[in-house]
């Protein structure tokens, strides 16, 4: 238990730039989620040309990113607001 009070709850319909702003812009971002997703796709043996269209790390993070803001903005979300009582 953190003690927080919900306060406030709205649903919304996020649109791709606060989605992108969800995410870091950093190539040290986008380079540790490219390496990751390289060092899974070879342990599952996933071709990164086939899936990705290419090899390098911050290009694999920036599809990624883009990735998950099209899933954020896939359908409605919660925005929360709580209070330290």
């Amino acid at each position: 238990r953190a003690g927080l009070k919900m306060i406030a709850m709205k649903l919304v319909q996020p649109d791709s730039n606060l989605a992108l702003k969800h995410y870091p812009d950093s190539d040290e971002w986008k380079r540790t989620v490219g390496e990751r997703t390289i060092k899974d796709c070879t342990t599952y043996g996933i071709s990164l040309m086939e899936s990705m269209g290419t090899e390098d790390p911050l290009e694999i993070g920036q599809i990624v990113k883009q990735w998950n803001a099209d899933f954020l903005t896939s359908g409605n979300g919660k925005i929360f607001r709580w209070q330290n009582p």
